[in-house]
């Protein structure tokens, strides 16, 4: 992936002693790139030499106009009888004028534009169009109000006439782009009031007539857009578009009647340095279209723009004390052998800032047939395009962007930091060398994919697949081995920090608990012994037959201190509780101490608390729960729920469908008779009599470490021998699970929750 890097920052006392810089410009002076500064009014215009790659001062102008709230000069190029010039507020007593530039880069004659009516002063956001008859109009906007305002020059730059147009929609206008497409000439305009980009078509005398409005009732989803720029590529013209306030960067097609079509529409995250963008370049460098952007994130980014206005992320820069891009004002890039010569300026530190993008060797740019076959690249930087068929695309050496069209294709990326692009097309598609860490998977292309907990992955031990709707990836690493998606993000899966989606598809989406270690230290689990609390063997009649008298013995032949017979709740003390419920529905604490508690007849919810109770449930639909310490809990003869708290207990359902949860102790687990639903939160358990098909298996999401199937965890974490199926999830998380008989199908009776 191409590299930004630090060139060079330069400030001294000529800037110290006025605003800082908000307009970079470069021209071509004859031939020779010239790079153009501009502050606010109390400031300078400078020029500078960037031909050889270094910044050199060539010269400065000083304004001499007033400062205007929220108003800038925006310097605008204007062909100064057959020379470079400019157009640019900041004259004597806030007249706009125009610059001459010399042929050394030095700045020529000043003309004051004195017949302008004092408003024009806070004329902003110009762009100049050629006419047909050679004129120059300047379009752009006055601080503030509405409508678009056009100044047109002769061709030698001689101020001819003025005109404001308030042709409905009307709104203030924040910045202004133009192109020409197929022979018509259009203005396009951003809107904050409305949110929204207008084209106009432009006539051969520079009126202006809308011929397009797309906002967000059209897919455009923006707050305040603040810049713009076009671009040509493949054929297609685009805009740029950069929003503030939703710190989005939007690419917009245009046809050739002007009607405006969102191709992309990527939003700022932690991975780029675009907030509040308010500055935006575009070029064509070798035949690759890159785009930076800025604002106040305090620093930059580098999209590259491919065919279809797809924009990829390439490099992002932070400031640092040693350069200024701090709350980034303004910025100018130009192509420069294999790599991008970038200038920046901050609206809170003085000077400039040069930043060189190392783009590499670039290879070569090849689409399929329409019919598909192979499609092989070179040993530089590719980029790749599959086409309808299917398609076996291999990249080679470099770092690749390959991108899959419509068919089962196959995509090989070869060494480098390869970008793999998956269009929609409802079909199963493969990538046969993913290096994670390394390559970037985009599929962002698949219908409001936004977020990787959509996205349905599976292990594989040749890498893993990924599912989303129909859409199919197999994905094979590298180095042969599985690959682990809970390491991978946002930014591994859709290629850039948010990309607008209006419709969530279906995925199962996995924890938000991190990933664990992938190598936890050997650890033997330690079962509860029986007998550890009570002897199990002397009441395991007393779990069938709810016989208390049984279950007094077997805790040790203890008389029982109380029996209530019209009771709906009960609290015990801190001491060793013997308390028995009611016919009807009880409600039994037994706080502190080491209890024995039982429900009775009725559906009755009973809570031992702290110390190692015996609680027994009796007939009825109960609800048992141990609390701390090692608790013997026993359901009865009806559904019951057994919660075994944090300590080392024993629990047994009894007859029917029990629900059986050991917590977070170590713990011995029965379901006894029915179809039985173990739950494991944790610790070291066994489920002692699982019955495969008949019972089922519930795994807590808070221990299950963020894998979307049971599949990938008895991938990553089971292992299976005689009729012990083992999962050890690391950190003492071990389940052991007697009876199993046909590992292959032991998933089916696991769900994750």
């Amino acid at each position: 992936m191409p590299s930004l890097i630090a060139v060079d920052y330069i400030t001294d006392g000529v800037e110290l002693g006025h605003s800082r810089i908000t307009d970079l410009d470069i021209l071509d002076n004859n031939g020779t790139p010239l790079l153009i500064s501009s502050t606010r009014y109390d400031g300078l215009l400078e020029s500078w030499d960037i031909a050889t790659g270094t910044l050199a001062r060539i010269d400065s102008f000083a304004f001499g106009g007033v400062g205007q709230a929220g108003v800038t000069p925006s310097p605008t190029d204007l062909e100064i009888a057959g020379n470079p010039g400019l157009f640019s507020g900041g004259g004597v007593g806030g007249d706009l004028q125009t610059l001459r530039l010399n042929a050394n880069g030095t700045f020529g004659a000043v003309t004051l534009l004195t017949s302008l009516p004092h408003a024009m002063a806070s004329f902003q956001s110009g762009i100049t169009v050629a006419l047909p008859d050679g004129s120059q109009a300047i379009f752009g906007s006055l601080a503030e109000e509405a409508g678009i305002t056009r100044l047109t020059f002769s061709a030698a730059g001689i101020l001819t006439n003025t005109q404001t147009f308030l042709t409905a929609p009307t709104s203030a206008v924040s910045a202004l782009g133009a192109a020409v497409v197929d022979g018509q000439q259009f203005l396009f305009s951003a809107n904050p009031d409305l949110n929204a980009v207008i084209s106009w078509e432009v006539d051969a005398s520079g009126g202006i007539l809308v011929a397009d409005q797309l906002d967000g009732a059209d897919g455009l989803y923006i707050a305040s857009p603040s810049v713009m720029q076009t671009v040509v590529l493949g054929g297609a013209t685009y805009l740029i578009l950069g929003a503030s306030g939703s710190n989005s960067i939007s690419v917009i097609e245009v046809a050739p009647d002007g009607s405006l079509t969102t191709r992309d529409h990527v939003l700022d995250g932690l991975d780029t340095r675009f907030a509040s963008v308010l500055s935006l370049e575009v070029m064509t460098h070798d035949g690759r279209t890159y785009v930076v952007a800025a604002g106040s994130d305090d620093g930059l980014s580098v999209f590259m723009l491919l065919e279809g206005g797809r924009l990829i992320p390439q490099a992002s820069i932070a400031d640092t004390t040693s350069i200024g891009l701090d709350n980034i004002s303004a910025i100018a890039m130009r192509g420069r052998g294999e790599g991008l010569d970038i200038f920046a300026a901050s609206s809170s530190e003085p000077g400039l800032t040069q930043l060189r993008l190392e783009t590499g060797p670039l290879g070569a740019t090849r689409t399929a047939i329409l019919a598909g076959g192979l499609l092989a690249g070179t040993t530089g930087n590719d980029i790749l395009q599959g086409h309808d068929g299917e398609d076996v695309i291999t990249g080679s050496a470099g770092d690749d962007i390959i991108r899959d069209g419509g068919g089962n294709d196959t995509l090989t990326g070869g060494a480098g930091k390869d970008i793999f692009i998956l269009s929609r097309d409802g079909t199963t598609d493969v990538i046969s060398d993913f290096t994670a860490g390394e390559d970037v998977l985009d599929l962002a292309l698949w219908p409001f994919l936004r977020d990787i907990s959509q996205l349905t992955f599976s292990l594989r031990s040749y890498g893993m697949d990924v599912a989303y709707g129909d859409e199919r990836l197999i994905v094979y690493s590298s180095d042969g081995e599985f690959i682990d998606y809970r390491l991978l993000d946002d930014i591994d899966v859709i290629g850039v920090g948010g990309r607008i989606g209006t419709t969530i598809e279906p995925g199962y989406p996995g924890p938000d608990t991190p990933p664990p270690d992938l190598n936890p230290a050997a650890n033997t689990p330690i079962p509860p012994e029986p007998g550890e609390l009570f002897d199990i063997l002397a009441i395991i009649g007393v779990a069938s037959g709810s016989n208390f008298s049984h279950l007094r013995n077997a805790a040790g032949g203890s008389p029982l201190k109380g029996r209530w017979t019209d009771i709906t709740s009960l609290d015990g003390t801190d001491r060793g509780d013997q308390i028995t419920g009611t016919v009807g529905n009880d409600m039994i604490s037994g706080g502190d101490g080491a209890d024995i508690l039982v429900g009775g007849a009725g559906h009755d919810i009973v809570a031992g608390g702290n110390g190692a109770d015996v609680i027994m449930g009796g007939s009825g639909r109960d609800t048992l729960n141990g609390g701390n310490d090692g608790d013997l809990m026993i359901g009865g003869n009806d559904e019951d729920v057994l919660i075994g708290g944090s300590g080392r207990d024993q629990l047994y359902g009894g007859e029917d469908d029990d629900q059986l949860d050991g917590g977070r102790g170590d713990d011995m687990l029965w379901g006894e008779g029915g179809a039985d639903e173990f739950i494991f939160s944790g610790g070291s358990d066994v489920f002692v009599d699982y019955v495969q098909g008949l019972d089922s298996i519930t795994l807590g999401r808070e221990i299950w470490t963020g894998l979307t199937s049971v599949e990938d965890v008895l991938f990553l974490y089971g292992s299976y021998g005689g009729t012990r199926a083992t999962i050890d999830l690391g950190d003492g998380n071990i389940l052991q699970v007697e009876g199993v008989t046909d590992y292959a199908t032991f998933a089916q009776d696991i769900a994750l929750f």
